[in-house]
């Protein structure tokens, strides 16, 4: 054969894939066995790959976030509250070791 023909000549196989569509970076999640088997289920249904299915639902679902900005205040504010309370209950069991009144310290 000559140079000319070697080059014509057509290669076997799948043309290779662009750069944009080649998935080069791996995940490794895990789910609890009910889950795993909802996602096979809803999978199959879809007619999709387990794969295809979760990474398209990764990209193209939406994030419910659970708790408003309102509720994360109250959160925090009990969570201060918590605080509070366990270190006055910290001072007065130092204060009963020490046989010293709770009333002396100033709160």
């Amino acid at each position: 054969m000559t140079n000319i023909q070697e080059q014509n000549r057509r290669k076997g196989g799948r043309p290779p894939t662009g750069r944009v569509r080649k998935l080069s970076k791996s995940v490794t999640v895990k789910f609890s066995k009910p889950s795993y088997e909802a996602l096979r289920l809803r999978a199959r249904k879809a007619n999709r790959k387990l794969a295809e299915y979760i990474r398209e639902s990764a990209l193209n679902g939406e994030v419910v976030s659970g708790y408003n900005a309102e509720t994360v205040a109250i959160a925090k504010n009990l969570i201060g509250m918590a605080n509070n309370l366990n270190q006055l209950a910290k001072l007065s069991h130092q204060a009963s070791q020490h046989g010293q009144s709770t009333l002396s310290y100033r709160v």
